[in-house]
């Protein structure tokens, strides 16, 4: 790992993705979830992947980062919480910062749902909706978006 300091939850990094191939790897945007050891580079770190694709932004479960320019993301972009895989921390090449605490929490819920098969209690199908899109319950805000929590 290039960067000095220990990860912890709902840091954002850049890490060796594992391409589809099975055979490369590829350095791409992930939110840390959990870690046997936060501060072992051997340790298994298991993440969330980040995506920047307008179709990723439909996605069930995915949590939009509304401050992305400040993470040092270059676009708009999503973290998929259906979309998880486990590497060693030795392959994290650089930490781009910290998700705020409600999106951290939201990433967390979607993330447990998906692993435990329950849907966040945050989250709801939309009524008729086949496409299986996702409204945010308790919020009236136009400004809130999908897979983000209602402020208490």
């Amino acid at each position: 790992m290039n960067d000095s300091r220990s990860l912890s939850v709902g840091d954002l990094i850049i890490v060796a993705f594992p391409l589809t191939s099975g055979v490369d790897a590829k350095p791409r945007p992930a939110v840390a979830l959990a870690s046997e050891n936060w501060s072992s580079p051997d340790a298994i770190l298991l993440v969330a992947s980040v995506s920047s694709s307008d179709a990723r932004f439909e996605d069930a479960g995915s949590v939009v980062l509304i401050e992305w320019d400040r993470l040092g993301l270059e676009r708009a972009s999503v973290v998929q919480t259906h979309r998880l895989f486990s590497t060693q921390q030795r392959y994290v090449y650089k930490t781009l910062g910290r998700l705020d605490k409600r999106t951290r929490e939201a990433v967390l819920a979607n993330a447990t749902g998906f692993l435990t098969g329950n849907e966040p209690s945050h989250l709801r199908k939309m009524p008729g909706d086949s496409a299986g899109h996702l409204q945010q319950t308790g919020v009236d805000s136009p400004g809130n978006k999908p897979g983000m929590p209602p402020d208490d």
